[in-house]
């Protein structure tokens, strides 16, 4: 059973339930073998490359499963019923392994503008309607 308190998630994959968690050590070798930094591999804007899809599965399983091959995580991919669900799954397995990562990209986004003069907007829908 997943741990969420350890960043713990759990989602079958490859024909059976799986335990996927990314830790200070799986991060240390997606930067090293992707190279690049987990702040650009988890950067919204940028696309996921198979190869980067492919590394994140294993370094996220391979903890609960340590005879699991990248080979066999690349079949898993290909033999999945809905390819086109794995990325946003990894990301979002991703998102709940590593909160403190998510919480401060939130804090680093700037806020929305408020309306410094609500009654200037209530009279100009007023005065459109």
């Amino acid at each position: 059973m997943a741990n969420p308190v350890k960043g713990e998630v759990q989602f079958v994959f490859g024909g059976r339930r799986r335990k996927f968690r990314i830790g200070m050590n799986q991060v240390c070798c997606l930067e090293r073998s992707l190279g690049m930094s987990i702040a650009t591999l988890l950067d919204p804007k940028r696309a996921m490359a198979f190869a980067d899809l492919r590394e994140i599965l294993h370094q996220g399983l391979v903890a609960d499963d340590p005879e699991l091959t990248l080979e066999e995580v690349g079949d898993m991919i290909e033999n999945h019923p809905e390819p086109q669900a794995i990325g946003p799954m990894v990301r979002e397995s991703m998102q709940a392994s590593m909160p403190h990562i998510f919480k401060s990209r939130e804090r680093e986004r700037p806020l929305e503008k408020k309306n410094s003069n609500p009654e200037k907007t209530a009279e100009g829908a007023a005065a459109v309607s």
